[in-house]
């Protein structure tokens, strides 16, 4: 009455088959000559049946039964591409980085032989330049000066392309700019870098010429009176303060160390000191004068951007020197007493 030919089996909660989809006959009305025509050998398949097609995993074309490598071939390529272009991704941002070390290592290692040749000094150019005195310029971009002021033991030199600020850093930073494609942006770039250090060269420069002043005899001509009045005691309490105000103007301390570096030796032969004990102690204190330099101060205030005077720095800066130059006086102390 429901309209299901006569020995179709209709099962409970089955879904109704897709239109166009045959349906078989149930198997005790197969030999049934009254079944209509049009419907197939081919059967419905039972709950069973559907339950077993569910579970089995989807193929690619072409995939035979079991071959499930077939269908995740796609994902693990993908995978594979994305974890390719992560890795230049990161290999292409440590680019600059490792840049750097390479042309440092390149130009730093004697046993290369290229470090002899970036400071090459055999001029190529001479030039006259009156009482500032005669100029030069070597195959290695090396540029002297010599007989300055008509002074035959006065000279300077400056290496061009052994200094790192422009081997490898300018360089480098170029290089990156056309890795990234910013090509265009490069005058912009270097005009607000500009921008940022312009304040900072003249107190620079300034801090290098004092610091030059020194290491040329000033600093010995101001200790050799200190040695007296001070004694032997008293000379532990002076020594770290020397490496302070060595990097204090220079920002360096190695250069503290090269100006006041020799007065500590001298020092050491008049008073009797151990002169290792007193080079620690001017070691530590030109260590200690970083906390209150004024050329790092002025160089991280144009990185960042600050407005902060140096003074405000200072005064937040002093506290832990102070502390660290006490340390160094109390070791200095020890050092004194072991003789």
């Amino acid at each position: 009455d429901d309209g299901v030919p006569t020995g179709v089996v209709e099962m409970e909660g089955a879904a109704p088959a897709a239109e166009g989809v045959p349906r078989r006959r149930a198997a005790a009305d197969d030999d049934d000559p009254e079944a209509p025509a049009d419907f197939d050998e081919t059967a419905k398949q039972s709950p069973v049946e559907d339950a077993d097609d569910a579970d089995r995993t989807p193929r690619a074309p072409g995939a035979t039964n079991g071959d499930d490598a077939a269908v995740e071939a796609p994902r693990a390529n993908d995978d594979e591409d994305e974890a390719e272009e992560t890795a230049l991704t990161v290999l292409k941002n440590l680019a600059p980085l490792g840049l750097v070390v390479f042309f440092l290592t390149l130009t730093r290692f004697p046993e290369l032989d290229l470090k002899d040749e970036l400071k090459s000094q055999r001029p190529k150019a001479r030039a006259r330049l009156g009482s500032f005195g005669k100029g030069w310029i070597s195959a290695a971009l090396v540029i002297g000066v010599e007989k300055i002021f008509r002074e035959p033991s006065v000279t300077a030199t400056f290496e061009f392309l052994y200094v790192p600020g422009i081997l490898p850093f300018i360089a480098v930073s170029v290089l990156t700019m056309l890795l990234f494609e910013k090509r265009t942006e490069i005058p912009e770039l270097f005009r607000r870098t500009w921008a940022r250090t312009q304040g900072v060269v003249v107190p620079v420069v300034a801090a290098l010429v004092l610091a030059a002043l020194m290491r040329a005899g000033v600093a010995q001509k101001i200790a050799r009176p200190m040695m007296s009045h001070f004694g032997k005691a008293g000379w532990i309490i002076v020594t770290p303060l020397f490496g302070i105000l060595g990097s204090f103007f220079s920002g360096s301390t190695t250069v503290s160390n090269l100006s006041f570096g020799i007065v500590q030796v001298n020092a050491a032969k008049r008073l009797g000191f151990n002169k290792l004990h007193l080079l620690a102690l001017q070691t530590a204190g030109a260590t200690i004068g970083n906390c209150v330099c004024l050329q790092n101060i002025i160089s991280a205030k144009a990185v960042v951007g600050l407005q902060t005077s140096e003074a405000e720095i200072i005064k937040k800066t002093w506290k832990p020197a102070a502390l660290f130059c006490a340390i160094a006086w109390v070791w200095g102390y020890v050092f004194l007493a072991l003789g």
